[in-house]
This record gives C-alpha cells, structure tokens and sequence, in this order.
C-alpha cells in the first residue's frame, strides 16, 4: 500500500493505466503502418491528451465531437482546442487500436482483449483482496451496433455489453470479464478458459454461471480468508459443492430448482 499512499487520484490513474497506454500506443502506431502511414507517430503524452478530451466530454456533452473545436462561444472549447488540434485528434482515433491487428481470431473481444488483461493485472496488484467479495453482472451502456451487445430487461441499463465482476463489499473490483455470449463462454474457444487455472476437464459440463464464478476466483490465492457473496442466477448445488471443496466460504440467495433437491426449511 506504501506505493499508493499519498497519490492523488490523477497519479493513482496513470499507475494504473501505464501498461495500457503502452499498449495502445504501440498498437497504434503498428497500424498506421499497416495502413501505410509510416509518417504517424503517437507519443505517449499525445495518448493521455486524447484521454483527457474522451472523458472531458463524457459530461460536457456536444451534439457533435467537432463542435469542441468550434470558435463559437456556445460551442466551443479552448481546454480541448488548447491540448490537440482537432485534424491531429481524428487522425489519433482513426488508427486506434489495443492489440495486434494481424493476428484477429475468435474472440469477439480480441481488439480490446489487452485491455481487460491489463487491467485486471493493475487492479489486482494496487488493491487489497478484502475478507467479503461479491459477484455480480454489471452493464456498460452502448447503443451501437455489436455482436456483443445485450438487452437486458428489467435493468437500469438495458442495452450495453455485460461483465461479470468479482469486487469487494465497497464496490472495488479485482476480476472482470466480459460477457461474449452463450455459444463463445461454452465452446471450444472459450475466453473464459484464458482467466481460469483450476479447470477441470473440458468434457464435464458446467452451467455458465458456475464456470463464471469458478474463473472470477480463480485470483484468489487464499481461498480460505473470504466469504463470497452471489445472488440467485449463480447459486446452485454444485457450484457450492465445488466452492466448499476449494474452501471458499460463501452464501447466495437459491432458486427452486438449484437445489437438488436439498431438504431445506
């Protein structure tokens, strides 16, 4: 915790975001080449500027993005216009990219799947794993169109995509994977399988919320030091079977028809 200690929320970020800003700037750079820009050259301070304009206007909301560069007083705004030309932003966005565009394979998540990785790889080594975890889904609100969207009814969000995230009782996550659908979380190119260590074999049939939760736990190196906390779409009978033999402590809300006939009153 010393290495946090101190720091203010804008040096805890860049703690946190470094490996991924190396990342996308190396990417980045790897395919405007490919698109034969060989002159394009982004820099890692470039990269943050673009960051700070994307969340800038996350609640200063403009119909348009090109309207921040804007000479009207009602539009536009010198804090982006100062940090980046809008010629120069755009060519930024146009080559953006997190991973190796050569080598797509399966993944619905490939062009982003560094991030995810990095970012748990941060989020584990900054944070401290708490006595009580929860699991849990949570939506990202996205409107556009993608094969990973869902529709989730009843939500807050309703269309978005879906991650499931292993975080403590305050809300702090440790563990996030995102959701690619039925038919990729249980065929043979699970993404899943990529997070969890203490696989079984790929013959035994599991439900998707048990693989779920097996691979959110998979980080925890201390089984018997937490509680776990879920709510009914992932308790069942053998998931908490499974959970017990690895000595994991944890207690969920039950469906009718998970429990195996258990004789419960």
């Amino acid at each position: 915790m010393d290495m946090i200690s101190g720091k203010s929320p804008l040096e805890l970020f860049e703690m946190m975001a470094e490996n991924m800003i190396a990342q996308a700037v190396e990417e980045s750079n790897k395919y405007a080449g490919q698109k034969n820009n060989h002159d394009f050259c982004l820099k890692i301070d470039e990269f943050k500027q673009i960051l700070g304009v994307i969340f800038y206007s996350g609640y200063h909301i403009l119909h348009r993005e090109k309207m921040f560069w804007e000479s009207a007083p009602d539009t536009g705004t010198t804090l982006v216009s100062q940090a980046m030309s809008r010629k120069r932003y755009f060519d930024i966005k146009k080559y953006l990219h997190f991973n190796d565009n050569t080598a797509v394979d399966s993944d619905r998540y490939y062009k982003v799947r560094p991030v995810y990785i990095l970012l748990n790889e941060a989020l584990q080594k900054f944070g401290v794993f708490s006595k009580h975890l929860s699991i849990d889904e949570r939506m990202v609100r996205y409107f556009g169109r993608h094969g990973c969207k869902m529709y989730m009814k009843g939500k807050p969000v309703k269309f978005g995509y879906k991650l499931w995230i292993l975080s403590s009782f305050d809300g702090y996550p440790f563990h996030i994977i995102p959701y690619q659908g039925a038919q990729k979380q249980n065929g043979s190119e699970n993404i899943s399988e990529r997070f969890d260590k203490d696989m079984k074999s790929k013959k035994e049939k599991k439900t998707l919320s048990q693989t779920v939760v097996e691979n959110l736990l998979s980080v925890v190196e201390t089984p018997a030091k937490h509680k776990i906390y879920m709510d009914n779409f992932f308790t069942s009978y053998d998931l908490f079977v499974s959970l017990r033999d690895k000595r994991f402590f944890a207690t969920g809300t039950v469906r009718e028809n998970r429990m195996a006939k258990c004789p419960l009153k």
